[in-house]
C-alpha cells in the first residue's frame, strides 16, 4: 500500500475511534438507540458503521452514513424518503456517495424493512482492486442498493474513469454483498 493510501486508511480508523468514543461519552438525551444510531435532530441520523461488505472493486469495506429524512413523520406511516451521504473505505478502494433512500417499514412487523438507494459515487482505487482496469485512479459511478432489514445488502454500480488514459474506455461494473443497510 503506498503512503497516500496508508494515510487514507489511518484517517478512516481515527474517525471510527472518535465516533465510537461518542457512544461512551454521549449525554443522556443524545445516547444512540439499540443499534448505535445517533439521532442528531428529528430528521437527521448518523450511523457510524451501518454495513460490512465484500465486493468489487474494493474487496472488504465498511460503510458509515449520514441520513436526512424528508417530509413529516406520522404514526401510521410505512414509507420513508431520505437523502444520504456515505463513506465506504475498503481494502482496495474507497467510495464517497450522495444518494436517495427509500425505506418500507411495515407497522405490522417489528425489526423488518426493505431499503433501496440510488446514489452517485466517487471511487478511488488502490492496491489490487477487483475488476477495475486501473489502480490508483479516480472514477465516478452510479450505484443501486437493495437491503432486507439489517440482514442482507446487495448493490451494483457502473463506474467511469474520470481521466481516461490514451483514449481507452476504462469503465467497469462493480458489485457488493454485505450485512447492514
Amino acid at each position: 500500500m503506498n503512503p497516500r493510501n496508508q494515510h487514507f486508511a489511518l484517517v478512516a480508523i481515527v474517525l471510527l475511534v472518535i465516533l465510537s468514543a461518542g457512544v461512551a461519552f454521549a449525554e443522556e438525551d443524545q445516547k444512540p438507540d439499540r443499534r448505535s444510531f445517533f439521532r442528531l435532530s428529528d430528521h437527521d441520523v448518523l450511523l457510524p458503521i451501518i454495513s460490512l461488505e465484500w465486493g468489487a472493486p474494493d474487496r472488504f469495506s465498511f460503510t458509515s452514513r449520514y441520513i436526512h429524512e424528508l417530509g413529516e413523520k406520522f404514526d401510521d406511516q410505512e414509507w420513508f424518503n431520505s437523502l444520504s451521504l456515505s463513506i465506504s473505505p475498503g481494502w482496495s478502494g474507497g467510495r464517497a456517495s450522495l444518494g436517495y433512500m427509500l425505506l418500507w417499514d411495515p407497522k405490522s412487523s417489528q425489526d423488518f424493512g426493505i431499503f433501496s438507494e440510488l446514489r452517485a459515487t466517487y471511487l478511488r482505487t488502490w492496491g489490487e482492486p477487483m475488476y477495475a482496469p486501473l489502480t490508483d485512479e479516480n472514477y465516478l459511478g452510479a450505484e443501486f442498493s437493495l437491503g432486507l432489514s439489517f440482514l442482507l445488502k446487495v448493490s451494483g454500480g457502473y463506474y467511469w474513469l474520470l481521466s481516461p488514459v490514451d483514449g481507452h474506455d476504462d469503465s467497469f461494473v462493480g458489485f457488493h454483498v454485505g450485512v447492514g443497510i
